[in-house]
């Protein structure tokens, strides 16, 4: 269980208690953890006293915190409490002796095993800051934040200069952080005495750095936190600590890690797992999608095309077995507050509040609120994105007609080429795949559901088309699921927050890499957007259905689906992502990142930075399996050129070839 160190305060704390207990942090005790640290084994330990030391795994640094004795300094201890190395104790005067002897001796086997070690401590300073900001009564408060150091503030240290550098990226409110570098020979808390003096560090080769900060993240006058103030500062804090211990390993130790974030926790608390389960769970319990998917589409049609193609659509809609309430209830008992890994925490508080929005659009179906409703998760779409749409409308002509039904492929031929892909993955891992479906109830195309891919039995696809079909679905929608199935995380099979639009991004540059992206599809992709646009502007479907149709020359039918996937539900903005997610998909690729990635799981461009830290702290497992297309040549030539340069229109195949 996650604990503040709030919660580690008795709710008495008489001194007689803590003079009687000190005797407890004794020799045999401090013996047993040089011993674990020696033998590189995990320490966890709730102190005898008050307070816990936490070292995960042999590392060159340790953190300290120690709580004042005569106020609270509520949310101040928690900032390291979710590093890979750290201490908590009571800075009550009775401890003074077994606090510096504990110190001493991790100190000791550390410094012994890696040549050198970093002592950090941590502590608040005044409430109004140490004077280095101007007061403004209408400004927020700018983080601040006091060095203490035994180093000349001329001369500073790689160490200490990534601890300052990281310092200024801490942005809260919005005010740039102010930083300064106070020389002390021996750094710690004003209030309370140095845990090791300077002969100590010397002898031992432990480098001393005291941290204060101003802590604008919990009220002035009752101490309480502002949690999400707390949350942001914590993640730029904890960032600022790893760059500087990784800085002082690589220059003043044997220890060599590869990148700071690798210095972070690797194992979880079981909160995580338990939150995990759980909003999995509640994701897992409600198709939204199939919810807002009208049920009479063939019929609102040929209502539709009776009436002339001037009046609105009626579309029905299945009945929800489910409870919207009842679900929100499941949702919110996840102990996310327990999440002590911010990284992880974050993750968990934005789909939390996706699902929340996704339950409430699929309660609100049909009603005036849905639209903005669905513009808060999906968005709308901006005017760079429609006029990409507009261009490709424009420039790219239509196909001349639909090749003879003869050489399009059905269903069957769909399905065995289907079952060729997942054989070779199935070969690759030494494990079965799930047979791919034909279904009467879908409609002409294929789907993927938890895996498994679906297809409608009266679909018909040309053979040009057929390896974009199979890339889109089986090499990105199947692969990230089984491919999030492996991590640890049963969210990243699920689908973190916003993962559609990048799954979908990642989907249209395969139909691209296979050479499957056509005129037509791209035509489409760009409808999409404009009927979107139209239904924000709230304009009336008959008319978005003509401005397709005659001014776009879409055919009447597709026409008629673009507007019914816009206009469900009273305004569904979901389908602006595939060609949003193109578009970033193609500007990941300029900016020479890569893909990899992207297959870990189900997961959106805003979460890379955090899968990365992530996988580089072993909390995530490398990738299983990637797509085989990248290993055809063709392929790669085409990567390279995106690589180069390109946009949305470079992809538009030249006539006569299925290839940009």
């Amino acid at each position: 269980m996650a604990t503040d160190v709030a919660d580690f305060v008795p709710a008495v704390h008489p001194r007689e208690v803590m003079a009687r207990a000190a005797d407890r942090l004794d020799e045999e005790f401090l013996a047993g953890v040089a011993r674990n640290l020696a033998a590189d084994r995990r320490v966890r330990l709730e102190l005898p006293t008050w307070g816990r030391l936490s070292i995960e795994r042999q590392v060159p640094f340790l953190g300290v915190y120690r709580q004042p004795p005569d106020r609270w300094d509520n949310g101040t201890g928690r900032l390291i409490m979710n590093e890979v190395s750290y201490l908590v104790i009571s800075g009550d005067p009775r401890q003074e002796s077994a606090n510096r002897r504990l110190v001493s001796v991790v100190a000791e086997a550390l410094s012994r095993v890696f040549g050198g070690f970093l002592l950090y401590e941590v502590w608040a300073g005044p409430d109004g800051g140490f004077g280095e900001v101007e007061p403004g009564d209408d400004e927020a408060p700018a983080p601040e934040f006091r060095i203490s150091t035994d180093e000349n503030p001329r001369q500073l240290s790689w160490t200490v200069v990534s601890l300052q550098s990281g310092l200024e990226r801490v942005r809260v409110n919005a005010a740039q952080p102010v930083t300064a570098v106070a020389h002390h020979l021996d750094p710690h808390p004003p209030h309370l005495p140095p845990l090791v003096d300077h002969a100590f560090a010397v002898e031992n080769r432990v480098k001393l750095v005291g941290i204060g900060l101003r802590p604008i993240f919990r009220e002035k006058n009752d101490g309480e936190k502002f949690p999400r103030l707390h949350r942001h500062f914590r993640i730029g804090f904890s960032t600022a600590v790893r760059r500087m211990v990784f800085a002082f390993s690589r220059s003043y130790t044997t220890h060599n890690p590869p990148h700071f974030h690798t210095l972070g926790q690797r194992a979880v608390s079981d909160a995580v797992w338990e939150v995990d389960k759980a909003l999995s769970a509640v994701d897992e319990g409600f198709n939204w999608l199939f919810l807002l998917t009208p049920s009479n589409t063939g019929r609102a049609w040929r209502e539709f095309r009776a009436s002339g193609c001037s009046t609105e659509p009626r579309f029905v809609y299945r009945p929800w077995r489910e409870d919207s309430f009842l679900l929100k209830r499941r949702l919110y008992q996840a102990p996310i507050e327990q999440v002590e890994d911010p990284a992880l925490e974050h993750l968990f508080r934005e789909k939390a509040a996706e699902i929340d929005r996704l339950l409430t659009l699929c309660r609100d179906v049909d009603s005036d609120a849905f639209l903005a409703e669905s513009i808060q998760i999906f968005g709308v779409v901006s005017d760079d994105e429609m006029r990409i749409a507009e261009r490709l409308l424009r420039e790219v002509a239509p196909a001349p007609g639909q090749p003879p039904s003869g050489d399009l492929l059905d269903a069957q031929a769909v399905k065995a080429l289907a079952e060729r892909e997942y054989a070779h993955y199935a070969a690759a891992i030494g494990r079965e795949f799930p047979e791919p479906e034909i279904s009467a109830d879908l409609p002409p195309g294929c789907l993927v559901n938890a895996g498994k891919l679906f297809i409608g039995a009266t679909t018909r696809i040309s053979p040009e088309n057929a390896a974009g079909v199979i890339q889109h679905e089986i090499g990105t929608h199947s692969l990230t699921y089984f491919n999030g199935r492996e991590q640890p995380l049963r969210l990243l099979s699920v689908g973190l927050a916003n993962y559609d639009e990048t799954q979908e991004g990642l989907a249209v540059l395969a139909e691209h890499l296979v050479g499957g992206l056509d005129r037509e599809r791209l035509r489409t992709l760009a409808a999409r957007v404009v009927a979107v646009r139209r239904v924000v502007e709230r304009r009336p479907f008959a008319e978005t259905w003509r401005e397709l149709r005659d001014g776009y020359r879409i055919p009447g039918k597709i026409a008629f689906i673009i507007g019914m996937r816009a206009y469900r539900g009273g305004g569904l903005t979901k389908d602006a992502i595939y060609l949003r997610g193109l578009a970033k998909m193609l500007d990941h690729l300029r900016r020479g990142l890569p893909l990899d990635p992207f297959w870990v799981g189900k997961i959106h461009f805003d979460h890379l930075p955090i899968i990365e830290e992530l996988l580089r702290r072993e909390v995530l497992r490398p990738v299983l399996l990637r797509p085989r297309y990248l290993e055809d040549s063709p392929v790669r030539e085409r990567l390279a050129r995106l690589r180069a340069g390109a946009q949305v229109i470079d992809l538009v195949p030249a006539r006569g070839s299925d290839t940009a």
